[in-house]
């Protein structure tokens, strides 16, 4: 939701309508308080009021929570004054087609003394898989198709060894122990003939541009 907060510059949300017939509207800002000029102070919804803004939702004591449609909730800690406590819901609704930031069109409201505005976040960043990662990566999916594939090998062959060929001892009951037996000498040889070769060229390339060279031309 960090592409869409308002930071310190203020809310990135404003003028959030009200309950219908209301003149009331809301500033939201998902992740980063803010305050206003009419009263409201370190929230993260304010309801304006044309007598005085109030605060509709703190960062403390903020929960979050997954509804039936595996949409997720945030409910913003309640503030309290003279009138009543006032707390703010919103459901974030993932749709990858919303264009910008997405939208949050208006709050219903519902309680009297202990007041609960309700709104629905309708953004590409309230997907789970938005942003730069999401699913498998590559190396993930050859890690686990490589692992089941190796332990089928061994089964296989011990399978093979012990019953198609009468092997009945270890190591030698392994498939293609001799091999595997080999393999660390076999890399051995291959790393000291690989440097060897670099070493080859690297001096033979040295002799050719040395100073030698230079005075050759």
């Amino acid at each position: 939701m960090k592409p869409v907060d308002g930071g310190s510059k203020g809310p990135r949300f404003t003028g959030i309508a009200g309950a219908a017939g209301s003149e009331r509207t809301f500033e939201w800002n998902p992740c980063t308080p803010f305050g206003s000029t009419n009263g409201c102070e370190n929230v993260m919804v304010c309801q304006q009021i044309f007598t005085g803004d109030k605060n509709a939702g703190t960062e403390k004591d903020t929960t979050f929570s997954v509804d039936d449609e595996g949409n997720v909730v945030v409910l913003y800690g309640p503030s309290k004054d003279s009138d009543a406590t006032r707390q703010s819901k919103i459901t974030l609704k993932c749709d990858p087609s919303e264009p910008g930031n997405g939208t949050i069109p208006k709050f219903t409201e519902s309680g009297s003394g202990k007041v609960l505005y309700s709104g629905t976040f309708t953004s590409k960043y309230a997907c789970a898989t938005g942003g730069s990662s999401g699913g498998l990566s590559v190396g993930s999916i050859l890690l686990i198709i490589f692992f089941p594939l190796l332990l089928m090998y061994i089964i296989i062959g011990l399978l093979i060894n012990r019953y198609g060929r009468g092997i009945e001892s270890m190591p030698e009951m392994l498939p293609n122990h001799s091999f595997w037996a080999d393999f660390p000498f076999l890399v051995k040889d291959g790393v000291v003939f690989t440097f060897g070769c670099i070493k080859s060229g690297c001096s033979s390339l040295s002799n050719k541009c040395g100073r030698g060279g230079y005075a050759e031309i």
